[in-house]
């Protein structure tokens, strides 16, 4: 089963924090799309069942590009 999962912890970008360790270690079992509102725009691959998108742009921006990843992900 596949999950979104809209998070803050910009963090997670870094492959080498604890959180993008954490959220490989959810990923382990199911698979997980994160998006994280962010200034820059990256698509990092975590692990093999965990991929994070940042969405760039300004605040408003951000919001409208998290519902259109989310919606290109769906």
């Amino acid at each position: 089963m596949s999950k979104i999962i809209i998070s803050l912890d910009k963090n997670i970008l870094n492959s080498h924090s604890r959180a993008a360790q954490r959220m490989a270690f959810y990923g382990q079992t199911e698979e997980l799309f994160i998006i994280i509102p962010d200034k820059t725009k990256q698509n990092i691959s975590i692990s093999d069942n965990v991929v994070v998108w940042s969405t760039g742009g300004n605040k408003i921006s951000q919001f409208f590009n998290i519902i259109k990843i989310g919606a290109e992900i769906a």
